[in-house]
């Protein structure tokens, strides 16, 4: 009977380190979980910054462009106008 006890506790024993080293893979696995989470949250952010910065460097491009285009048609205007001459 005492070697059937024995036994029961060392299967207990086994079953306990078992589900012990179980737990600590799934709290591993929800902390790394956790930290993807928050580097996929972090690349999102950086890509719509990135976008953003995109649109807004585009935007700011087509603004110098037209701001060009308007000095140089200012400019062309001013040549081809006929200077009044001092008599």
């Amino acid at each position: 009977m005492q070697n059937k006890s024995q036994q029961l506790r060392a299967r207990e024993a086994e079953k306990y380190n078992e589900i012990r080293t179980q737990e600590q893979n799934i709290q591993h696995l929800n902390h790394s979980l956790s930290h993807k989470e928050h580097l996929l949250q972090e690349f999102q952010e950086f890509l719509q910054y990135r976008d953003n910065s995109d649109k807004t460097l585009k935007a700011n491009e087509m603004f110098f462009e037209k701001l060009r285009q308007h000095i140089h048609d200012k400019a062309v205007a001013l040549e081809s106008t006929p200077r009044k001459r001092k008599a």
